[in-house]
């Protein structure tokens, strides 16, 4: 059996008036598989992340890519994690596309859908319960109910520690938080959360299990994202909002950065790319011993402004994932060398 693949159109019926002059052999593909495609006005790296993949997947499948529709067979759940459990036995399939919380998507009962399905994304998701992930994060990390109790608890034992800033992130990114707590470590969590996102969201799901992610802080610069496929780092590019794959130069690991994201100028830094590209392979070697390597993810890398040193910020599954200037042949070559069911031998 071979490795097939799936892809879901972000707007199929429609293209960036630009494409024609900026990606004409991406369009090229896109209408190929949506025919009637018109040109408006539509943000430009949106649809270019999800062309080009499309693109890729059908150089790869030799033009036989199927496409999925939105429909209301399967309901997937905000967190993506109930959704399309992996099925041994069934031919091996590649998805990549646009998923939204509280979706509908009709995916076919034929095929085992891998590195992506939800054992991986849950897997990927509950990443602060890995102690591959905590070893490399390098800050007082800990994960806590949405409950005010055990919140309170949590931030008492960092206030303790000497901590008088967190960030608070919940587990599907509702919300995310840079809070200060008060001198006084009476009644923490609510003088910490008043007034901010996470005040509602506790009351939105109250009792929820790990879904809160309480960290230390500190002050990112030149972060960087690494694409891992099994226990291999396939690609990876500087977390420059306004690039896509279609900005890369051809580099396996693009060397540009921003010192300070979307605050800075873009600038090479080859060196501090060599640093990453070591740190992703030695953790992509733990992740897998430990968690597993059916899987496929992101590794957000930055440096802290104060050592120096390496820090892992988070994993994402690939689902909605921003793959910035990536070099998008590698990854689709690196899904095919990892997913590919092995050849019989002649």
């Amino acid at each position: 059996m071979t490795l097939s693949y799936l892809h879901r159109m972000h707007g199929p019926a429609s293209y960036p008036a630009e494409a024609a002059e900026r990606a004409p052999h991406i369009l090229k593909t896109w209408l190929r598989y949506s025919p009637d495609a018109k040109p408006e006005i539509r943000d430009f790296e949106d649809w270019a992340e999800n062309a080009i993949m499309l693109h890729e997947a059908d150089r790869i499948s030799g033009g036989k890519v199927r496409l999925l529709d939105a429909d209301s067979r399967i309901r997937m759940h905000g967190d993506c994690t109930s959704y399309v459990p992996s099925r041994p036995g069934a031919a091996p399939a590649f998805m990549y596309g646009m998923w939204r919380g509280s979706d509908s998507v009709s995916f076919p009962d034929d095929v085992d859908m891998v590195g992506n399905n939800a054992e991986a994304v849950r897997a990927v998701s509950a990443y602060p319960t890995a102690t591959a992930f905590l070893e490399a994060a390098g800050r007082d990390f800990h994960i806590c109910d949405a409950d005010t109790h055990q919140l309170n608890a949590v931030l008492k034992e960092m206030h303790d520690a000497g901590h008088r800033e967190v960030f608070i992130k919940t587990r599907f990114k509702e919300s995310a938080c840079r809070l200060t707590m008060p001198a006084e470590a009476d009644d923490l969590w609510y003088k910490t959360v008043r007034g901010s996102d996470l005040e509602w969201f506790l009351v939105q799901h109250e009792g929820a299990k790990g879904v809160l992610f309480i960290q230390g802080v500190f002050e990112p610069t030149h972060e960087y994202r690494m694409i891992i496929v099994g226990d291999q780092v396939s690609t990876g590019a500087g977390c420059v909002e306004a690039f896509t794959p279609l900005d890369n130069r051809g580099d396996l690991f693009d060397p540009r950065t921003e010192e300070v994201r979307n605050r800075s100028s873009v600038t090479r830094n080859p060196d501090i790319v060599a640093r990453y590209i070591e740190f992703a392979r030695s953790f992509a070697q733990v992740w897998a011993t430990e968690v597993g390597d059916d899987m496929m993810y992101s590794l957000d890398l930055a440096l802290d402004a104060t050592t120096g040193n390496i820090r892992a910020i988070e994993l994402n599954p690939m689902t909605n994932l921003g793959l910035y200037a990536c070099n998008s042949a590698a990854l689709a070559d690196a899904i095919a060398d990892v997913f590919a069911p092995a050849k019989e031998p002649a």
